[in-house]
C-alpha cells in the first residue's frame, strides 16, 4: 500500500526558530542542526516576492533550510497516518541528504517500530522552496 504526506509552510515563520538553539534542539536531531549550521554560514540572500503585500522581502538561506526540514518531517509524519499528536516525536524522523544533495529519511524509535510493523520498503522525499514557501512530499511504499 502506498501512503502520501505533504506539508507546506511559510518560510518567514521560521526566522526566530533559526536563531534559538534550544528550540532547534526540540525539533531537530544533531545531524540536522549541523546541516542547518552549514547553511547558516552561507552569506547569500534570497529575494522573494510576496503577492499579498506587493513588497519584496529578504530571507536568509538558513530560514529556507529550517522551513524545508520542518515541512519534510511533517510530511513524513503525515504519511505514517500517526503523526506527532499521536505519539511519533519529530526527533524520531531524521532528514539527511545523499551525496547528490537529495533528501533522505531515517526513522528511529516509535517511527522505526511503525516502519517495521508496516513492512515499509521505501520512503521517498522531495523538498522545494519558492515564493517564500517551503513544501515537502513524502511517499511511503
Amino acid at each position: 500500500m502506498m501512503k502520501v504526506g505533504i506539508d507546506l509552510v511559510e518560510v518567514k515563520r521560521f526566522k526566530n526558530l533559526c536563531n534559538n538553539k534550544s528550540h532547534l534542539e526540540r525539533i531537530f536531531l544533531p545531524e540536522e542542526i549541523e546541516y542547518i549550521d552549514k547553511k547558516r554560514s552561507n552569506k547569500g540572500i534570497i529575494m522573494n516576492y510576496n503577492d499579498d503585500s506587493c513588497e519584496y522581502y529578504k530571507l536568509q538561506p538558513v530560514q529556507n533550510t529550517v522551513a524545508g526540514l520542518y515541512a519534510a518531517k511533517e510530511a513524513v509524519l503525515k504519511a505514517t497516518g500517526i503523526g506527532v499528536n499521536n505519539g511519533i516525536p519529530f526527533k524520531d524522523v531524521l532528514i539527511c541528504h545523499d551525496e547528490n544533495g537529495a533528501p533522505q529519511v531515517k526513522l528511529y524509535g516509535k517511527a522505526l517500530d511503525w516502519q517495521k510493523m508496516q513492512k515499509i520498503s521505501q520512503i521517498s522525499l522531495s523538498i522545494s522552496h519558492d515564493g517564500g514557501l517551503a513544501n515537502a512530499i513524502c511517499i511511503i511504499i
